[in-house]
């Protein structure tokens, strides 16, 4: 069973310094590949994301509009913004930092990575804390919680399909943390949520713990809104049981449940209007889809660490010896899962903290039904296993360094691309080839006719457009149709075909190392 742990306040305080250098020791080792990228000299200009890289352009291009003095968010990767709505305001707000103290937004943007890193670090200390009695023992866990992944290092290159493990970065802890800010931030703030909220971990407190409940919750909305309905349901579920369980209901079990649906369902309800009522978003929308693999590719997500877990949940329903609070791991495991099969478009962005409860499960299982039968073995056997469970992580790790060392043009711009785009008018509408693109939202407040997968509206004809005009065949007149208003011509855009043929009424602009731009006074 999980134990509670007394501990003096000068013993916890050491306890909790030691945490907080280990986790700082393990975000600057995690992060050597952004160290490595953001200090290269050799002309190659660092965009900020490594990992899920067209994600990363996306949160900077709203930090960056953020950071112009917008307060409504507009799509970036159009050229019909089309009119502004509340959405995405954690990257809008960290945008208005940037403005507010001088930070550079990509600068900010690796700031904001590791702050919430590290407190994503220290909230799972604190909800796994119980697990063990000695200091040692909570650090295995929680070390163990953080390098744990899936078999995708094995399953990959025997069936040459991509394992979850290895790109969805939501799902697993350290990929969450190599990702964005809001990754990290949204872990911590569902692991407080329900550590706050589940009847068999809470304190009595019914009108604090609630009050709190709500705060987390309506934090949790605007950072990562998809992560709120399983936190809800979760909680909801837990009040029904206790319940039964004590056959009698009581505002203790439910009272959490409906303050985080009263300060969330506003949030929610307005985001599912506004998604279909803004007809840019409505149309990025519809080619947003994020499918959760299936079985059996999905087995690989988590593999030992499941199977673990699953010995554990065997064990804390059947055992009397397991208290509530270890069954209230179950229920949020499977409710997580559940959750993540839903049929919903991003099933894949369910997936975030459904790895969390596997590890107390995991750890049950090994020290209430494996150890206790495997004798002598039992000190030696976690070794191949703890490499078993870390393979992935170091797979994609040692990835991101190599593309950090790399001239990969999604991940790096020339300085000369930068340099043009830092002097794009904020009332640029460009066109590049897709990779540049992507950047120049994210460095600009220009639009672009192509730059983001899914935040272009019709983005594959978009795409095809783009590569068609530098191809040499569309007209140049097809600038009109979009308001073009810059044409850039480099490197990129020479591996595209010849230069475009331009009426008179384009000037250039500039000439830096090769790369082109031409300007005309308006657009169309």
């Amino acid at each position: 069973m999980i134990h509670t742990v007394p501990a003096h306040s000068s013993d916890r305080l050491r306890e909790l310094g030691l945490v907080a250098a280990l986790a700082l020791g393990l975000l600057a080792v995690l992060n050597l590949p952004y160290i490595v990228a953001l200090t290269r000299t050799d002309g190659q200009v660092f965009g900020g994301s490594i990992v899920a890289v067209p994600d990363g352009h996306s949160y900077l291009a709203k930090m960056q509009l953020g950071a112009s003095g917008a307060l409504l968010y507009t799509p970036r990767f159009t050229t019909e913004p089309g009119f502004g709505v509340i959405l995405f305001t954690f990257y809008m707000a960290l945008g208005h930092l940037a403005r507010m103290t001088g930070i550079a937004v990509p600068a900010l943007y690796q700031i904001a990575r590791l702050v919430t890193g590290l407190f994503f670090l220290m909230t799972a200390y604190h909800v796994l804390r119980p697990l063990a009695d000695t200091v040692a023992g909570r650090l295995k866990i929680w070390a163990f919680f953080f390098m744990a992944s899936g078999l995708g290092w094995l399953v990959t290159p025997l069936t040459g399909a991509l394992s979850s493990d290895l790109w969805v970065a939501e799902s697993i802890p350290l990929l969450s943390l190599l990702a964005n800010p809001h990754f990290p931030f949204a872990w911590a703030l569902l692991l407080w949520l329900l550590y706050t909220g589940l009847p068999a971990w809470s304190g009595p407190n019914l009108a604090w713990r609630s009050l709190r409940v709500a705060a987390i919750a309506f934090i949790l909305a605007e950072v990562y809104p998809m992560a709120v309905p399983t936190a809800l349901v979760t909680l909801g579920a837990a009040g029904a049981l206790e319940g039964l369980r004590r056959r009698t209901w009581s505002w203790r079990a439910v009272g959490p449940a409906l303050a985080a649906g009263f300060t969330t369902a506003p949030r929610l309800l307005y985001t599912a209007w506004i998604v279909r009522a803004q007809p840019q978003i409505a149309s990025w929308n519809v080619q947003n889809f994020s499918p959760i693999d299936g079985f059996p590719l999905v087995l690989a997500w988590a593999g030992l660490l499941l199977v673990l877990a699953g010995i554990g949940a065997g064990w804390a329903l059947r055992s009397r010896a397991a208290s509530e609070r270890d069954q209230m791991w179950v229920l949020w495991l499977v409710l997580g899962i559940a959750a993540v099969y839903f049929p919903y478009e991003l099933q894949r962005r369910l997936s975030l903290g459904v790895l969390f409860p596997m590890t107390p499960l995991a750890v049950l299982g090994w020290r209430n039904v494996l150890a206790p039968r495997m004798g002598r073995w039992a000190a030696t056997a976690p070794w191949p296993g703890a490499v078993v469970l870390v393979l992935s992580n170091v797979l994609v790790w040692a990835g991101a360094l190599a593309a950090a060392t790399s001239t990969n043009p999604e991940i790096f711009l020339s300085t000369a691309e930068a340099r043009a785009i830092a002097a794009l008018p904020g009332d640029a509408v460009v066109v590049a080839a897709p990779e540049l693109g992507g950047f120049i939202p994210t460095r600009s407040d220009a639009r672009v006719v192509y730059g983001h997968a899914a935040e272009t509206p019709e983005a594959e004809a978009r795409r095809q457009a783009v590569l068609d005009f530098y191809a040499g065949r569309t007209p140049a007149d097809w600038l009109d149709r979009f308001g073009v208003n810059r044409v850039f011509f480099g490197p990129r855009e020479a591996a595209l075909g010849p230069q475009p043929t331009l009426s008179d009424e384009w000037q250039l602009l500039s000439d830096d190392a090769g790369l082109r731009v031409y300007a005309r006074e308006a657009s169309p």
